[in-house]
């Protein structure tokens, strides 16, 4: 679930976007939406980050002016801020806790994050157990693989965004554990994450169970909020590929995506609009 500040920021942050974009051409809008779309993404796992960089666009973006145009919107920013100081989204502590888990069962982790903050975040809250990074500003990706993938190495978590470390490298000797904090829309990208740690070089694939962990916050009513609904259009787009391959890897992974469909939240509806006035008090 998610904060019930995270819960109320995401909320206001949705419906401003949902205003803005009503009723317009999508061809008109298209890179606009897509980066609402990565941030409302970046919501769901870090938005204290989120909340950081509205207010340093200041008046550059309509959103930054809606969001700091007033005291009752600098109130709500310092609930989210005041949530923030205690910890880390319940996302990222799922994260950390699965990872932990693992490792003290002499397991190795990959996690998949494909914003820098949280990598960062998560980089610091586990450095204890033997952590390295893999993306943009990473300098030799060779040399954190071999590290990673060396057995007797006290390296034991990887966290990498997907387009650095999604394709080209291969984990599956060492690491049969894979977090997932968010994902996005890009299927392949998926895919390619995916088969990091599984089918490449393994000569018999059921000698090892391969465990993928999907963290997807929930949210009250019925309302379909962006974890779901990346989900749901991944399960689209496997079926799809499915049809036109005949896979049966494609199509199992399909239906895990509809196994991971049920969305529940401690939260009301009711819930929710007391936490959107108390955002604001």
């Amino acid at each position: 679930p998610m904060g019930v500040a995270q819960m109320a920021f995401y909320q206001t942050v949705v419906d401003f976007y949902t205003r803005e974009f009503k009723n317009l051409p999508l061809n008109t809008i298209t890179k606009k939406v897509n980066k609402a779309i990565k941030r409302i993404i970046e919501l769901s796992v870090d938005p204290y980050n989120v909340m950081e960089k509205i207010e340093q666009e200041e008046e550059n973006t309509r959103l930054a002016k809606f969001i700091v145009s007033d005291n009752r919107e600098k109130r709500a920013l310092q609930k989210v801020r005041e949530e923030a100081e205690k910890g880390v989204s319940n996302k990222m502590q799922m994260a950390i806790d699965i990872a932990s888990e693992k490792v003290a069962k002499g397991e190795k982790v990959v996690i998949w994050s494909q914003f820098i903050n949280p990598i960062n975040i998560l980089e610091q809250s586990l450095k204890h157990l033997g952590v390295l990074t893999l993306y943009g500003s990473t300098k030799d990706t060779k040399e954190v693989i071999n590290q990673f993938n060396d057995p007797d190495s006290e390296i034991k978590i990887l966290i990498s965004n997907p387009q650095k470390g999604g394709e080209g490298i291969s984990l599956h000797k060492v690491c049969h554990n894979a977090i997932y904090l968010d994902r996005d829309y890009d299927a392949a990208k998926y895919l390619q994450s995916r088969d990091r740690i599984h089918r490449i070089g393994l000569e018999n694939p059921k000698e090892f169970v391969v465990n993928y962990y999907f963290l997807e916050s929930t949210y009250p009513g019925d309302k379909i909020i962006i974890d779901e609904r990346i989900s749901r259009n991944l399960k689209g787009k496997l079926e799809h590929m499915d049809s036109l391959l005949k896979d049966k890897d494609l199509k199992k992974l399909a239906l895990d995506e509809e196994e991971s469909s049920d969305f529940t939240s401690p939260f009301s509806e009711v819930d929710l609009e007391d936490s959107i006035d108390w955002l604001y008090s």
